[in-house]
């Protein structure tokens, strides 16, 4: 029989650490503590049932690493942003409450009111529609992706999201549509041990959870009780009035390089045990966001 064959195999956490298996074969599985004792161990099954002792075992998703693994970080997501920005221009129009008199984020459910931009960066497959001459970070931040950028998702995908038609001022060729979910948002959390700033509105009750940079780790947090299982390929993530695209690490690897990505950057977002989570932490009251002449019009009137 010959040796050294690849192996498709899968794995998932368990409440005492790791299980892996050959995914056409998932009688050959195994269990360990860590990751590297339950691969070690699937080798083993592997071979004593195929003769193969030089398997070439290939994770889908892939092996999470050791740094990984040590934290708690049971997978990850691919999260979706734009390199191209455009400026909101009926910003009072689009949520029920207008926006926050303190922190200009929106408040209520959107509305149903087409988005209105003045342009977007000609090229871009996805945009960042932001408040104008507003400081960065401050009020909603909506995403919008073109027609070619759909294409690439499946029906069951584009079906979790209503797709708005945005009106661009100074058109370009390039159809581009608002995301908005039909589904729960999942939140981001902060974990313990993670430089983090945690913000709070004391006016509408928004908070802002955001780690500290640092090399080689994600940039932001979920967790694993709150993601749906089985865990969809496509998701949204962050706060459901500026909801985030999120695509797990396989269906990034599907699309990645095509050009309905063209412009659409990605960063990752750690999936962690519950246990890690920074359930009670002290939250730094937002000051009043400097509003530019332009804010008298993004408020409704009460």
């Amino acid at each position: 029989m010959s040796e050294g064959k690849t192996y498709s195999c899968g794995w998932e956490r368990t409440p005492s650490g790791y299980r892996v298996w050959v995914i056409r074969r998932r009688a050959l599985s195994a269990e360990a503590a860590t990751f590297a004792d339950a691969d070690q161990r699937l080798w083993e099954v592997i071979g004593l049932a195929t003769g193969d002792a030089e398997s070439n075992r290939q994770y889908s998703p892939p092996a999470p690493t050791e740094e990984a693994a040590a934290s708690g970080e049971v997978a990850r997501l691919w999260r979706l942003g734009a390199m191209a920005d455009c400026s909101i221009m009926n910003t009072a129009e689009l949520f029920q409450g207008g926006l926050c008199t303190n922190c200009l984020m929106p408040i209520g459910a959107r509305t149903d009111r087409n988005l209105q931009v003045d342009a977007i960066e000609s090229g871009s497959q996805a945009a960042s529609a932001t408040l104008p001459r507003c400081p960065i970070g401050a009020g909603p931040s909506l995403s919008l992706f073109t027609d070619e950028f759909l294409a690439l998702l499946r029906d069951e995908e584009r079906d979790k999201f209503e797709w708005r038609p945005v009106q661009v001022k100074r058109r370009g060729k390039r159809a581009f549509h608002e995301l908005i979910p039909r589904v729960e948002v999942v939140p981001y959390v902060g974990i313990k041990g993670r430089e983090t700033y945690y913000g709070l509105c004391d006016t509408c009750g928004t908070r802002w959870i955001v780690p500290s940079w640092k090399k080689g780790v994600p940039g932001s947090f979920v967790s694993e009780r709150d993601l749906p299982r089985p865990i969809p390929s496509i998701l949204a993530i962050g706060q459901s009035s500026s909801a985030d695209l999120a695509m797990t690490e396989d269906r990034w690897a599907d699309l990645a390089g095509r050009p309905g990505l063209k412009g659409v950057s990605a960063a990752v977002t750690g999936i962690v045990e519950e246990h890690l989570i920074e359930t009670n932490p002290t939250y730094t009251p937002r000051k009043a966001e400097r509003r530019p002449e332009e804010a008298s019009s993004w408020f409704k009137a009460s």
